[in-house]
């Protein structure tokens, strides 16, 4: 796997200090780095899961990426070398350190894995991380596959150390979790850890100003900053990570008399637009593309290093071979493309001065022009957009030869079509698509859903009064709220803000009651400061604490609710202490296990009623839901003596009316439209929530043997 990759190749860049908040696709690089540490551990006999040894390898959930990152940063200004994951959205909260960072530098290598989530699969944004480059001047790396990954993150280690800067190595979704081959270093454990003995040997804070950031220093490093910038593109363009790919180096006879295609990509992309030629070349079919590689060289430049800008590797590869046609492929944004662009317009007087050769008779292609701006790529897309650039440069060549009017016709309707599809993934995409369309939903048997259908019967109670609810929410699992039926979430924005949301909208809507539903460890993450915030500026809201003591949707990663660390036990933060502490004079907790253990229907009235209390408190009230994530759950219930009380559904009573369905959702509850019956699927983890809503007592628990 990718992630797996990257692990590999920092520990193997004498890695000391791993600190990450976990978030997909990023997760599995820190979950590698400490199986990696654990396993080492064993070999030394090592049983006490101490993080501060000479022989391990430190490493860390943080609270949240800023707070990760500013950990490395304090471990790489003492000498150490460094990893700090998360995922895109997270270096927005990791960039008021970043920032700053890169004025300072650092001492030991300090490597920032973000992942990108291009479509995106389970992210808030679509946001593009090499931009991250040159806003903040932090080297970039884009690995293209697994390997690349492994063997990239050895060079951002190198490039690092050698110019004391931090660096960012990007990744996306498919490089992440895709899987290929690796050829790794032939180190041994041992070496590892004599390395780490090594390295921690050497490692240690000198003091010096120069770790203080001051106006006046920072206005004597910029001018640094900027030529470093230089220095590493210069780098950049020498290394044999930007490569090129003759693609049709078959027909050499004629080479010279060829026309020259170039592609500049990166990341995994180099290898959708590798096939997407692959394929064109094999359909012996297409006489276009046959037509095409007759009369053009194709060749491919990868850049693996999108910032610095590699000028002089991309300013070479167009002019040698002095290109006809250049394309740009890339997911997200048109960092390649702006770069080439501006790289043609800064040099093109020079160029035609010395080479007589007139840039502005290039064709040029990318996300301007014809290419999505938006989703994620496949081999489908890039190769229907070659053939399509293919196919239409004979028909550019034909007109040409027999009236340039109708040339620039047809260039202009050319073009237009190409504007159709240039927003997203292309209509093509979307006919292709024939699975139904299926809505995400909360687990059967999560507790989440026991508080957002209690909230929305006791907002129903209010809108009678003329009060209207307002939901707002947050990132996690418990974002599926928003779904129909539950449909509980208002507003949702990022990591944190639910709390923060609330608090705005209870200033500005009079006669409202204002919800945040909040998880564990994004409490931890960013709501803190947000509780701290509603409670000194005495806000009027309800914060509803969703705790499953895990961080359940990236793959219950513990965080400071647990009392476990990344390595071994820890002190458990208490979340209602925590909100005490801040002063929420009317906090709650309810016991979710409780709910599933007893029948009786008065359990879930008095969960209605605590949160009904909650509501009608005038101030900054709080409710924490405790229990169990029901993917950790199941598993323990097999061994439960209460494995027989089971949910049953009595068919003289129930009349197939829905209501359970369309109340809560719950995807252990299905219609079957044949036999006109509602059926409990084995999926049903016996909750109980059910037995709540249907008025006509059909269903209830039992003792099944």
């Amino acid at each position: 796997m990718g992630n797996e990759a990257i692990a590999l190749g920092a520990i193997h860049s004498n890695l000391s200090v791993a600190t990450g908040y976990a978030g997909t696709p990023s997760t599995e690089v820190m979950e590698t780095i400490i199986k990696e540490v654990n396993r080492m551990d064993k070999i030394n006999n090592d049983n006490t899961n101490d993080n501060n040894n000479d022989t391990t390898i430190y490493v860390e959930w943080s609270t949240n990426e800023k707070v990760a990152l500013e950990n490395a940063i304090g471990a790489s200004y003492s000498g150490a070398n460094t990893i700090v994951t998360m995922k895109q959205v997270g270096l927005n909260v990791a960039s008021d350190p970043l920032m700053s960072l890169t004025y300072l530098g650092t001492n030991g290598a300090l490597v920032i894995v973000v992942t990108d989530d291009p479509t995106p699969h389970s992210s808030q944004t679509e946001q593009d991380t090499r931009h991250y480059g040159s806003f903040a001047n932090v080297p970039v790396f884009d690995p293209c596959d697994a390997q690349e990954a492994y063997d990239l993150t050895k060079y951002a280690y190198e490039i690092s150390g050698k110019y004391k800067t931090p660096v960012i190595l990007r990744s996306t979704t498919r490089l992440s979790h895709g899987y290929n081959d690796v050829i790794i270093d032939k180190v041994t454990d041992n070496e590892v850890i004599e390395r780490l003995k090594t390295e921690k040997s050497n490692i240690g804070f000198i003091k010096d100003p120069k770790w203080a950031i001051m106006p006046k220093l920072v206005s004597k490093n910029h001018p640094i900053l900027e030529e470093k910038q230089l220095k590493i593109a210069e780098d950049f363009s020498n290394s044999n990570f930007n490569n090129i790919t003759i693609f049709n180096n078959k027909n050499t006879d004629n080479k010279n008399n060829k026309k020259n295609l170039g592609i500049i990509t990166s990341g995994v992309s180099y290898y959708y637009t590798l096939e997407a030629l692959n394929i064109l070349k094999e359909d012996k079919t297409n006489d276009e593309f046959q037509n095409f590689l007759d009369n053009y060289n194709i060749e491919i430049l990868k850049i693996s290093t999108p910032y610095p800008f590699p000028e002089s590797k991309v300013l070479d590869f167009i002019k040698n071979n002095k290109k006809d046609i250049l394309v740009t492929v890339e997911e997200l944004d048109s960092v390649l493309e702006d770069n080439t662009l501006k790289l043609i317009g800064k040099y093109n007087s020079t160029i035609n001065n010395t080479n007589n050769n007139n840039l502005n008779n290039i064709k040029f292609y990318g996300k301007y022009n014809l290419f999505p701006k938006c989703g994620e790529y496949n081999v489908d897309i890039v190769k229907t957009l070659l053939n399509k650039i293919i196919n239409e440069d004979i028909e550019f060549e034909c007109n040409n030869n027999n009236n340039n009017n109708n040339n620039n016709n047809n260039n202009n309707n050319n073009y237009n079509n190409y504007n159709k599809n240039k927003m997203g993934n292309g209509e093509n995409t979307e006919q292709e698509i024939t699975l139904p369309v299926r809505l995400p939903t909360l687990c059967a048997g999560c507790m989440h859903r026991i508080a957002f259908y209690a909230f929305k019967k006791v907002a129903k109670e209010f809108k009678k009064q003329n009060i209207e609810t307002i939901f707002s929410g947050d990132i996690g699992c418990y974002t599926l709220g928003a779904t129909p039926p539950l449909s509980a979430t208002d507003t949702c924005l990022c990591m944190g803000a639910g709390i923060s949301l609330a608090t705005g909208l209870s200033r500005v809507n009079s006669n409202t009651k204002n919800i945040a539903f909040i998880g564990d460890s994004t409490f931890f993450h960013s709501g803190i400061p947000a509780v701290v915030n509603a409670v000194y500026n005495e806000a009027d809201v309800t914060i509803v604490v969703l705790d499953n003591e895990t961080t359940a949707m990236t793959g219950h990663q513990p965080h400071p609710g647990t009392g476990q660390k990344a390595r071994g036990n820890a002190k458990v933060i208490d979340i209602e202490k925590v909100l005490k502490s801040c002063n929420v004079e009317n906090v709650q907790t309810i016991d979710i296990s409780k709910f599933a253990n007893i029948e009786q229907e008065e359990v879930f009235n008095n969960i209605l009623k605590e949160c009904k209390s909650s509501m009608e408190y005038k101030g900054v009230s709080a409710i924490i839901f405790k229990g169990d994530c029901v993917t950790k759950k199941i598993p323990n219930s097999k061994k439960s003596k209460a494995k027989n009380l089971k949910v049953v559904i009595d068919e003289n009573l129930c009349n197939s009316c829905k209501l359970c369905i369309n109340e809560i959702g719950c995807p252990a509850l299905r219609y079957d439209s044949l036999n006109n019956s509602i059926e409990l699927l084995d999926s049903c983890t016996n909750c109980g929530l059910c037995i709540n809503i249907c008025p006509k007592g059909a269903l209830s628990k039992k003792l099944v043997f």
